[in-house]
């Protein structure tokens, strides 16, 4: 499955600038050295000079980097990417970076795109590689810290990740990053090793760069930490569950005296609106209604808001029931589905407003 894509997302204003305490001083940060990426740009082989986008690449692991080992298994390869990159013509042009860096340790360059921007990127490799399926808190931490931290040298980011995660860590850096930032931040990986012949993360990367070295798609800023007390609950439909079950419903009701349980649908559309009696017995026993939040964004959000120890058990619960960054509908169009009739009140989590037939 290609087209593996992840924007983190935010609600940042045209014009806004986004400051980093960890980085006021305007020092660079440890992960590139001074030199690494020259401010100035080169002269083009007409005569003019060209406008660079400056893009670092946080490689963390992932399919797109495997090799194939002795035993036949895919598994991540390091300190191989940024060298088999070099030897493509697609993802980097030595003529361009030659007349600009005279150093060995010169950024990849893609080649001259008409109208766009001449894109220039730094490949950070970590170390381990990660298959996405170990990635922990601390992975997604340090990729947030390694944004801040060279937030003032780029114009964009691009992380390179697994696929069976990407989800959860594109979700963990809305978060975390928040919504002051006004820089891309863009998540990619691939089925296949980039360096198959036939490779759907050579359009994925590729098209990552193009897109963050190009364009200006804002993202966010927070902080993330482990979850305290909390539990994404998976209904049916409308998020209804097996009231019938006493049992069930009398442990959920003990467990949300303490614990913050948020519901979501398992269904690929829709939204949770308690509209059944069984989602109404859910409700009243104070779980939490998820809308239309993925279950990833609805397990990164709920560890973000529990994390946030400034705010009083009762903020934190309308928290989750209001929208932080785009990564929920606080008030589903109910009109369109059917469920409702044009005019009647959703009141949820203190979100009040009347439904219109042309939608929200």
């Amino acid at each position: 499955m290609g087209g593996c894509l992840s924007f983190v997302r935010s609600r940042t204003k045209q014009g806004e600038n986004a400051t980093f305490d960890s980085n006021q001083d305007g020092s660079r940060s440890a992960l590139m050295s001074p030199g690494t990426i020259s401010p100035s740009s080169p002269s083009s082989s007409e005569g003019g000079s060209e406008i660079e986008g400056k893009v670092l690449v946080l490689y963390s692991g992932g399919t797109i980097g495997m090799k194939t080992d002795k035993n036949g298994d895919l598994s991540p390869e390091p300190n191989v990417l940024d060298e088999a990159l070099r030897k493509l013509t697609t993802f980097h042009d030595p003529s361009y970076a030659a007349r600009a860096w005279n150093e060995k340790s010169e950024p990849l360059v893609l080649p001259c795109q008409k109208g766009g921007k001449r894109v220039v990127y730094k490949i950070v490799e970590y170390d381990p590689l990660l298959d996405s399926s170990n990635m922990k808190y601390d992975d997604y931490a340090k990729i947030d810290q390694n944004i801040r931290d060279n937030y003032s040298r780029f114009d964009a980011f691009v992380v390179l990740h697994g696929t069976d995660t990407m989800a959860f860590t594109a979700s963990a850096l809305s978060f975390m990053l928040g919504k002051h930032l006004g820089k891309p931040v863009i998540v990619t990986g691939s089925q296949i090793p980039i360096y198959e012949v036939r490779s759907d993360g050579r359009d994925n990367f590729l098209g990552a760069l193009t897109l963050a070295g190009n364009y200006s798609i804002p993202e966010v800023r927070a902080v993330l930490r482990p979850p305290m007390k909390g539990v994404v609950l998976q209904t049916y439909g409308t998020g209804n569950g097996p009231t019938a079950h006493k049992d069930f419903m009398a442990a959920l009701k003990d467990a949300s005296e303490n614990t913050m349980i948020v519901n979501c649908t398992h269904c690929p559309r829709g939204a949770v609106t308690a509209l059944y009696s069984v989602g109404k017995e859910l409700q009243d026993i104070e779980v939490i209604q998820g809308s239309d939040m993925t279950v990833e964004a609805a397990l990164m959000k709920l560890s973000y808001v529990l994390g946030r120890n400034d705010f009083t058990a009762e903020q934190k619960r309308e928290m989750m029931g209001k929208d932080l960054c785009g990564e929920m509908t606080p008030y589903p169009n109910l009109y369109n589905a059917g469920c409702l009739d044009e005019g009647e009140i959703y009141n949820r989590h203190n979100l009040v407003k009347p439904l219109r037939k042309e939608g929200v």
